[in-house]
């Protein structure tokens, strides 16, 4: 179940340069950087989950991580600007 919700979220980003050009009105070389952003910011947050399933267990890190990009998939759509889109990809 969990590879599925992830697969999912995985869809959703190619999306993200389409809202950030459509709804934003940013050009092709803003969406590119905003998408490098987001797979720079996959790096830590590995670390940090790896972290996170040796101290608080794989499960409880799995519902947390999930439930995390939840919320930033709710915020990004909920976004009024470019900066909030950009936070809330990142």
């Amino acid at each position: 179940m969990a590879r599925a919700v992830n697969r999912l979220g995985a869809f959703s980003l190619s999306f993200l340069t389409v809202l950030i050009t459509t709804r934003f009105g940013a050009g092709a070389a803003v969406a590119g950087c905003v998408s490098a952003a987001f797979g720079v910011a996959t790096i830590p947050s590995r670390l940090a989950g790896g972290r996170l399933a040796d101290r608080i267990g794989r499960r409880r890190t799995i519902v947390l991580g999930l439930t995390g990009c939840a919320v930033a998939q709710l915020g990004l759509a909920a976004a009024d600007s470019l900066a909030t889109a950009v936070c809330w990809a990142v």
